[in-house]
C-alpha cells in the first residue's frame, strides 16, 4: 500500500484513516517531501500507529496538519511532533496523553 503510493512525489494530502497502517507503513511516508496534511486517525489496534510513528512522521518537515486521533499515542509521541517547523494543526483526541 504505502510503498506504492510513496512514488507520487508531489502528493500534498494523504488520508489513511482506519486503514490498519502500522509503524512499518508509516516509515514509507518520509518519502513524501511535499506532504502538508496527513490523517492517521483510527489506526489503534494490536499493530497501532503509536509513538514510534510520530518519530517517523516528524521527519516530514512540510507537514502543516496531522490527525492522530485514536491512534495509540502518548506524550512521548507528541513530543516528537513538536519538532515540525510548519505544523499548525494537531488532532490527538482519544489517545493516552496527559499534560503536554
Amino acid at each position: 500500500g504505502c510503498m506504492f503510493v510513496s512514488s507520487i512525489s508531489t502528493l500534498t494530502k494523504l488520508n489513511l484513516r482506519s486503514t490498519c497502517i502500522n509503524q512499518n507503513g508509516v516509515k514509507f511516508l518520509k518519502s513524501f517531501k511535499c506532504l502538508q496534511v496527513l490523517h492517521l486517525n483510527g489506526n489503534s489496534s494490536q499493530r497501532h500507529v503509536g509513538d514510534e510513528s510520530c518519530f517517523h512522521t516528524s521527519e516530514i518537515k512540510s507537514l502543516r496538519e496531522i490527525e492522530f486521533e485514536l491512534s495509540g499515542l502518548t506524550n512521548v509521541g507528541v513530543k516528537h511532533l513538536s519538532h515540525l517547523p510548519l505544523l499548525e494543526n494537531l488532532y490527538v483526541k482519544g489517545n493516552r496523553i496527559g499534560d503536554i
